[in-house]
C-alpha cells in the first residue's frame, strides 16, 4: 500500500517525510522546469505564460471560442426528458 501524505504518494520514507513538510516528494526543489515535465509526463497540459495572460485579458473570448466548438445543442423534444418517480 502506498500511504499519501498531504496529497502526494509517498513511496520511501523519505518521500513521506518530505510530504510531511510540505514538499513534492518528486520535486522536493519546486525547479519549475522539473514541475513541467512532471506535469506532461502524467497528461496535465501547462498552459503557455502567454495564453493565461490572454485568458485573463479577455475571459469572455475563451467563453465564445468553448460555445463555438461544443457542438449542436440536443434536442428539448418529446422522449428526450425523462421524469420518474417513485
Amino acid at each position: 500500500m502506498i500511504p499519501i501524505i498531504n496529497g502526494y504518494a509517498c513511496v520511501t520514507s523519505e518521500d513521506a517525510a518530505l510530504a510531511r513538510h510540505g514538499f513534492d516528494p518528486q520535486n522536493p526543489t519546486n525547479d519549475p522546469a522539473k514541475a513541467e515535465e512532471l506535469a506532461a509526463s502524467v497528461g496535465r497540459a501547462v498552459m503557455p505564460e502567454e495564453a493565461f495572460d490572454a485568458l485573463i485579458a479577455h475571459p469572455e473570448a475563451a467563453v465564445e471560442e468553448v460555445r463555438a466548438n461544443a457542438g449542436p445543442k440536443p434536442s428539448t423534444g418529446p422522449g428526450r426528458i425523462f421524469d420518474f418517480k417513485a
